[in-house]
């Protein structure tokens, strides 16, 4: 019995260690931060504002509210804007269902950004692209629950987290690349 509990185990080992060490699941970071509920907003739009070369941006849902200004989900809408005039190369992909059915507005999303000179795409057709991150200047990652609405930002339970680590940024910029399928056009 020990002994089929040993080779389990180092089979077990074996199989972590290879499957998900060796693909890239095990990366180094400096640093992690989490970012819960009302402190996803200033902490992201922070790193926005002050992002100097790149920001990729992968958003399931999000939403401009022509009548409501300032609502966060606008500012970071505009942050990105106002990083692409200042030189910073400025990237989303959006769930392309939305459009089809302009359930979310998202035209309008998409317009704003493009009209901006913003790279926008769309992810692959009949696959469902529920991400949140955001990767910037190649060294930090933002990942976690929460959308880019109303709702999201200012009431719900959402959990994120704040990662800088050129490695894990460069891994999920390949995710990023392997995700966009067909730039947006009016």
């Amino acid at each position: 019995m020990k002994k089929i509990v040993s080779i389990s185990i180092l089979c077990f080992s074996f199989i972590f260690n290879f499957f998900l060490v060796e693909q890239g699941y095990a990366l180094p970071a400096q640093d992690v931060r989490l970012i819960n509920n009302r402190d996803y907003f200033k902490v992201v739009n922070q790193l926005i504002e002050e992002a100097e070369s790149s920001i990729s941006v992968i958003m399931f849902s999000v939403y401009y509210y022509l009548k409501h200004p300032e609502s966060y989900s606008n500012i970071l809408i505009r942050s990105l804007i106002e990083a692409k005039k200042r030189g910073v190369d400025v990237c989303v992909i959006l769930e392309k269902d939305f459009l089809e059915k302009d359930s979310k507005g998202i035209r309008e999303v998409a317009s704003r950004l493009a009209d901006s000179g913003v790279k926008v795409f769309w992810d692959q057709e009949g696959v469902t692209t529920h991400c949140k991150l955001l990767i910037i200047d190649s060294n930090i990652t933002i990942i976690g629950s929460m959308n880019w609405s109303y709702s999201a930002l200012a009431k719900n339970n959402e959990a994120s987290v704040v990662i800088e680590s050129e490695a894990v940024a460069e891994a999920y910029k390949k995710y990023f690349d392997d995700v966009k399928v067909k730039e947006f056009i009016k």
